[in-house]
């Protein structure tokens, strides 16, 4: 879980974010969200995701923080080769593009850093002046803007809470941000399919799809995407493909003590608002719990040739078997959560 933190400051934040990053983006960068210097990665980015500012949605998307002025975001895309810099709002969290590269965000900030301040200037005008072409497109699908978009509704539903807030707001919110960017459940299984030959190149989309499945209890799903993603070795996907092996239906999150809760709650919520819309395949998780738990820690430990074998005949086995646990369609029949609880 834990992995050796390096005492130069540049390899610290490449192990923080999984990104190659440049002395010219650390030199730049001005923020107070990350804990770049916490052992284990898994709790590194969690314990920093607020809600209200987010967190994850940032630091695991591909984008390096720049600046968190007025608590709003200047991100570095460093996971798209064309690169640009965008700017968030933290309470909108829309993310708009300002630069195209880091020279210009710098050369805008060194003429912005020279104004007078006792001379009435235009900042939107300044602005303008370094403003990229209007043919300017990210390079990769799905976009890192794009992907800090999917990554809202668990911003809420895995949120740090604060004294205003409870479990129910963030599941509610949470549900709501799942419905604003998938259409159902089924929809997001579709472009996971068709996004999982992408995963082993794209590390920080392949930790989005295993948060995903981890807070939709879909283990078959997950074990795809690990048994995809093996040959994967930041340390970044590690620490949090080795917390998802070890992951069971019954446990919750050291750094989210609440989390079993608050699944249990976002399940129930996500099957009275898509109970004919692919609800079918959580049901079908929980079936293949403690064999599929089984396969993933053979995934992490086994040899190459063995597990190969293993995850193929299991992964079919999870995908052929639609008996719902019996203990969950009674939940379900009686709308009581407590049974998952």
């Amino acid at each position: 879980m834990t992995s050796f933190i390096p005492p130069d400051p540049l390899a610290r934040a490449e192990r923080y974010y999984g990104l190659t990053l440049s002395k010219q983006l650390l030199t730049a960068s001005d923020e107070h969200l990350t804990e770049q210097t916490h052992e284990d990665l898994f709790e590194a980015h969690l314990r920093t995701n607020y809600s209200y500012f987010g967190g994850i949605d940032k630091t695991l998307s591909g984008f390096f923080v720049l600046s968190d002025k007025d608590d709003n975001y200047t991100l570095a895309d460093v996971r798209d080769p064309q690169g640009g810099i965008y700017w968030q709002d933290h309470e909108t969290r829309e993310i708009s593009l300002l630069f195209a590269s880091l020279d210009d965000y710098i050369a805008y900030q060194r003429e912005l850093a020279a104004q007078d301040e006792w001379e009435e200037y235009d900042e939107r005008q300044l602005q303008a002046r370094y403003a990229p072409h209007p043919t300017f497109a990210p390079g990769l699908h799905p976009s890192t803007p794009e992907l800090a978009d999917r990554y809202q509704w668990l911003v809420w539903l895995l949120s740090q809470m604060n004294r205003f807030q409870t479990d129910a707001d963030l599941v509610s919110s949470g549900i709501s941000h799942f419905f604003h960017f998938w259409k159902t459940p089924d929809h997001a299984l579709a472009i996971f399919e068709q996004e999982l030959p992408l995963l082993k190149q794209d590390p920080h989309l392949a930790t989005y799809w295993l948060l995903h499945h981890l807070c939709t209890a879909n283990q078959s799903a997950l074990l795809q995407a690990l048994q995809v993603c093996q040959d994967i070795h930041t340390p970044l996907y590690q620490a949090f493909a080795e917390h998802l092996n070890q992951f069971t239906i019954h446990d919750t999150l050291r750094v989210l003590p609440s989390f079993r809760t608050r699944r249990s709650n976002f399940l129930f919520a996500l099957f009275y608002q898509a109970e004919e819309h692919g609800f079918t395949p959580l049901l079908q998780s929980f079936q293949e719990e403690q064999e599929l738990q089984l396969r993933m820690h053979e995934l992490l430990s086994g040899t190459n040739e063995n597990r190969q074998a293993a995850l193929r005949q299991k992964s079919a086995t999870a995908r052929s078997q639609h008996r719902p646990l019996a203990r969950v369609s009674a939940a379900i029949q009686s709308r009581n959560i407590s049974n998952l609880h």
